[in-house]
């Protein structure tokens, strides 16, 4: 009978941390969607620096993007003769052990990284627009299909504990 509660427990633990997956994959999501905002921003009225941007940034988003501008913060500011794109691709290194975003959404990840590479402020904030509305519809389809998938994971998993516990009586 332990051994029953204990299986039964286990799936439903799965579909558990498979929920809480999804829900940071969606905050994080946001996140990344707030840089981006603010990044354009800060290039449309003020002017600002990359690394200065990354350091207003980090108070206003969610704790796991502290460490990703901070590296890249420190890496302008002490400069080691690396170019934009360098430093770009080390920090998204330091985002992606820190987030899920790699796994569905590095490719947008390292699309910001090339339009704030662009030296003409008019092509950045042109492209950061069309980058914010592909991040934008990519939040709304996870929306959608956070409530689906996370539904059909409950169901799932108490109905393989059940089963389990059935079988193994």
């Amino acid at each position: 009978m332990l051994g029953a509660g204990i299986i039964f427990a286990a799936c439903v633990l799965l579909a558990v941390r498979y929920a809480h997956y999804r829900n940071s994959l969606f905050r994080q999501l946001k996140g990344l969607i707030s840089l981006v905002e603010i990044t354009e921003g800060e290039l449309r009225y003020s002017s600002t620096l990359l690394w200065e941007i990354f350091d207003r940034a980090v108070p206003r988003l969610d704790p796991c993007f502290e460490n990703w501008l901070n590296y890249l913060k420190d890496r302008l500011v002490n400069t080691d003769m690396a170019t934009f794109a360098e430093i770009w691709a080390d920090g998204e290194a330091v985002l992606f052990a820190d987030t899920f975003l790699m796994e569905a959404y590095g490719e947008y990840v390292e699309e910001l990284g090339g339009v704030l590479n662009y030296l003409d402020v008019t092509t950045q904030l042109s492209r950061i627009e069309y980058l914010k509305s592909k991040l934008m519809d990519e939040l709304d389809r996870l929306k959608e299909d956070n409530a689906r998938n996370i539904k059909l994971a409950y169901y799932i998993c108490i109905l393989a504990g059940a089963f389990l516990v059935i079988l193994l009586w």
